[in-house]
């Protein structure tokens, strides 16, 4: 009994000098997490167990989910595990945010493996916030749905904000716009002013280099106004229907509006004199304030009464102006005659006379002759018939009728 005692207390001591020689605090046989490692740190669940004269220490690698057998854990090879090679992580990270100078983001506490949330956008004055970046260098963006492995550190970028000053050059007033630097400008404003049509912004006063807003912009920047005297272009139809005028820049070139209308007148084009003497050639350049002329023929209009044969449409004819023969008109049964002047159809027009007034031409026509046939074109057969009635004898002629 006494040996048997001395023997258990001998075991006793044996397994207390190897736990301060391995330097990792353990419970033999159990699963839970002790922290006594020599590096300090709490990255392993460490277990171990007693074989013959060796003890083994072994951990949970959060990586691959086996146990890493290692006969002494130090800062050398504690941090790694031997089944797959990777670091086994804390188990969780600081992700810090250095805002460059902005308003403060305050730092996240993440478990390993997990991702950090896209925190609300910094804020620093004169300037725009851009994007997270990895490094000081601000090259490498930053992607939030990257796992988190470690402690990081995340760094802002800033975009400045420049002024975009207008000079209208006499047009009316434009604010001030405020823009980040790099970023092209959208619909730039168009200024107004009397008398004048907008010609585009330049980046010089004396309005030789056109802005280029696809670039955007890297300093404060002036942008200049360049402007056109407008010329207006009137249209007098002179009693015909109206056109509207046209306003056109230095050197403009006029549209020919749609030709005006006015009863019982032809339009004969625009003309630059009240007088009419000189045609408007739409091709010319306008350099002042320009008033064209309408020039109208008067239009007489002949119709045609066919006295029941086929119609014959209308036909406008400028005064003094012959009109042309329509075509022949035809009726079933008649010959057309010819086109008179009244309806007793008495004058027949000449149509090489001028017209110089509304007129009203009649049809008139004869009807068809009938071809009576002569003697010539029968043939003639004579017969003796005895009447029963009578013994005298009677002569009858037949006729044949030609086809």
């Amino acid at each position: 009994m006494k040996t048997r005692f001395l023997a258990l207390l001998l075991a006793l001591v044996m397994v207390a000098s190897v736990l301060v020689l391995s330097a990792c605090e353990f419970n033999s046989g159990d699963d839970s997490a002790n922290d006594g490692c020599e590096d300090g740190g709490t990255r392993h669940t460490w277990n171990s167990e007693y074989s013959g004269d060796s003890l083994h220490h072994w951990h949970d690698c959060k990586n691959c989910d086996a146990k890493s057998d290692v006969q002494k854990h130090t800062s050398a090879n504690g941090d790694i595990c031997d089944i797959c090679g990777l670091e086994n992580p804390d188990i969780n990270h600081l992700v810090i945010f250095n805002t460059n100078g902005g308003s403060e983001i305050s730092t996240r506490v993440i478990d390993n493996l997990e991702t950090v949330k896209t925190p609300p956008a910094p804020s620093k004055a004169g300037f725009a916030f851009d994007a997270w970046y990895s490094d000081e260098g601000l090259i490498n963006k930053f992607d939030f749905n990257t796992p988190i492995t470690a402690d990081t550190t995340l760094y802002a970028k800033w975009l400045s904000i420049f002024a975009l000053h207008f000079d209208t050059n006499g047009g009316n007033n434009i604010a001030d716009w405020s823009l980040i630097e790099g970023h092209a400008i959208k619909n730039p404003p168009t200024p107004k002013r009397s008398g004048y049509i907008f010609d585009g912004w330049y980046a010089d006063e004396l309005l030789s280099t056109p802005f280029d807003f696809s670039k955007g912009l890297t300093a404060d920047t002036t942008l200049y106004a360049k402007w056109e005297k407008q010329h207006t272009l009137i249209f007098d139809s002179c009693g015909g229907s109206p056109c509207d005028s046209q306003v056109l820049g230095a050197n403009g070139i006029a549209v020919a509006p749609k030709d005006p209308t006015r009863d019982e007148y032809r339009f004969d084009g625009w003309y630059k004199d009240a007088d009419l003497t000189e045609k408007f050639d739409f091709s010319e350049i306008i350099t002042s304030d320009t008033t064209l002329y309408a020039k109208w023929v008067v239009v007489h209009t002949v119709s045609f009464n066919s006295n029941g044969g086929s119609s014959r449409s209308a036909i406008t004819v400028d005064t003094s102006s012959t009109a042309e023969k329509p075509r022949t008109p035809t009726r079933y049964g008649f010959d057309f005659i010819g086109w008179y002047e009244d309806e007793n159809l008495t004058k027949e027009f000449d149509f090489s006379n001028p017209i110089t007034k509304d007129i009203t031409l009649y049809a008139k026509w004869t009807p068809e002759a009938s071809e009576i046939p002569s003697d010539s074109e029968y043939t003639y057969s004579t017969y003796t018939l005895a009447p029963i009635d009578t013994l005298s004898s009677h002569s009858y002629k037949s006729t044949s009728i030609p086809e």
